[in-house]
């Protein structure tokens, strides 16, 4: 039915939506969206077409996601503490990604997979860590906020849930591995593939959010 898998024509959505409301965003750092949007269907469209290792290309590209969320949560924190932290992430992230690269291109026989999960317990922990932390910083805001207009709280909540789904079933990947409950994978693609449809919404939502009401970040 679809050419495609789902998923990617809601990241493809997602896009369509940052373009059009671009000249909302355009002094803005959501504006950032647009490239990392069309990097993210790129990325995705080289995987589907089976060109390259895909355990590979994640391992390259999954680093560069959290480095994008963590540098929107830090250009929307107020909280000097809290910006103190995505900026030290900032630098972790990077750091730890050509470490990981460069130990791996090394390493012969290694299980890349289990690789890909702990990167992704790493990098979801910290997501979940900076949303929890802009939340908190918004809600101490002294002006009243309206958060069904607010862009990046919807954001934020895709954020949230993506993570917090895909954590549990990477913290016990070893288990699910070792008993066979899960050869294929096609339990994880299941959950994923259901996590992005709805990260890939709110980020619609969130753009959308910007073309009336949102005027202030």
């Amino acid at each position: 039915m679809f050419l495609l898998p789902l998923d990617i024509y809601f990241e493809i959505t997602a896009f369509i939506v940052c373009l059009l409301c671009f000249s909302s965003v355009k002094d803005k750092p959501l504006k950032w969206f647009v490239l990392y949007l069309l990097f993210i269907v790129i990325v995705e469209l080289i995987g589907n077409s089976h060109r390259v290792k895909n355990s590979w290309l994640y391992i390259l590209t999954i680093p560069i996601e959290y480095f994008f969320y963590s540098f929107i949560f830090y250009c929307y924190y107020s909280n000097q503490f809290f910006k103190k932290i995505a900026r030290f992430l900032l630098i972790l992230i990077p750091l730890a990604a050509i470490i990981n690269i460069v130990v791996l291109h090394g390493i012969y026989g290694i299980d890349r997979n289990k690789i890909i999960a702990a990167i992704l317990i790493s990098g979801s922990s910290i997501m979940i860590l900076l949303c929890c932390m802009y939340f908190i910083d918004l809600f101490k805001k002294d002006e009243e906020v309206h958060l069904i207009y607010h862009p990046v709280f919807w954001l934020s909540t895709g954020i949230l849930f993506f993570n917090l789904g895909e954590l549990p079933y990477n913290l016990f990947f070893n288990y699910i591995v070792e008993h066979r409950y899960d050869q294929n994978g096609k339990l994880f693609i299941a959950i994923h593939k259901i996590l992005n449809y709805l990260l890939y919404t709110f980020v619609s939502i969130a753009m959308l959010c910007t073309r009336k009401r949102y005027r202030k970040t």
